[in-house]
C-alpha cells in the first residue's frame, strides 16, 4: 500500500509540474511583445545594401568604399596583399568579382523584420535562395544582411543565410507576428562572426 501511494503521489506531482510548466510557457508566449518595425531604418539599410550591389555591378570603387565598414575594407586589403593580387580598392573587382557568389537582391524575398542595436542592425528576409550565394537548388533560407554603425552612418558588413527550418513553424510565426526568434543569433543585432 505504501508503494502504491508513492507512485500515485509521484504521478500527481509530475502532472502538476507539467501543468505549471505549460501555464508558464503560455504566459511567457503571451507576454512576448509583437515586433515593431522601423520603416525609416529599413529604407536606409536597404539603400546601403542596394548601393553595395550597384557598386559591385558597376565596379565603382568610390561607391563601394562609401558603403563598406572599415573592418571589411581592411580585410579585403589584407587578402589582396597576402595573395599578391594588388591593393584595395584598385584591384578589388579584378580579384574578387570572378569568385564572388551572386548576391541576393532583397526585392526577391519576403521581408521579415529589421533588428537594431547600438552598433549593429540586421535586415531579415526569407525565401528561395536558388541561384544566389552558390545555391543551385530550391532551398528556403533566411537572408540576414548585417550593417554596422560607423561615425553615425550604417555600413554594409556581411550576409548570412541560415536555413528557414532554423525556426520551427515559421509561416505560423510570421502570420501571427510572433517573432521571438529575433532575440537569438543570427537574427539579434550583434556582430556576426565569419568562420576562418
Amino acid at each position: 500500500m505504501n508503494m502504491k501511494r508513492k507512485i500515485i503521489i509521484g504521478c500527481l506531482t509530475t502532472v502538476v509540474l507539467a501543468g505549471v510548466a505549460a501555464l508558464a510557457f503560455i504566459v511567457w508566449a503571451a507576454s512576448v511583445p509583437k515586433h515593431k518595425d522601423d520603416p525609416a531604418l529599413r529604407a536606409t539599410l536597404e539603400k546601403v545594401y542596394t548601393s553595395f550591389l550597384d557598386a559591385v555591378d558597376r565596379e565603382d570603387p568610390i561607391l563601394l568604399m562609401s558603403v563598406l565598414t572599415e573592418e571589411r575594407m581592411r580585410m579585403y586589403g589584407d587578402a589582396l596583399k597576402q595573395n599578391r593580387l594588388g591593393k584595395f580598392p584598385d584591384d578589388y573587382f579584378r580579384a574578387f568579382k570572378p569568385i564572388m557568389p551572386k548576391m541576393p537582391p532583397p526585392n526577391r524575398f519576403r521581408y521579415v523584420a529589421v533588428t537594431e542595436g547600438d552598433k549593429y542592425a540586421n535586415l531579415i528576409y526569407v525565401g528561395n535562395m536558388n541561384g544566389f550565394l552558390r545555391k543551385t537548388q530550391d532551398q528556403q533560407h533566411f537572408l540576414v544582411i548585417q550593417f554596422e554603425k560607423e561615425k553615425g552612418n550604417w555600413k554594409y558588413s556581411i550576409v548570412v543565410d541560415p536555413p528557414a527550418n532554423t525556426v520551427p513553424h515559421l509561416e505560423d510565426r510570421l502570420a501571427k507576428n510572433q517573432l521571438y526568434f529575433l532575440k537569438f543569433k543570427p537574427f539579434k543585432p550583434e556582430k556576426i562572426e565569419l568562420l576562418p
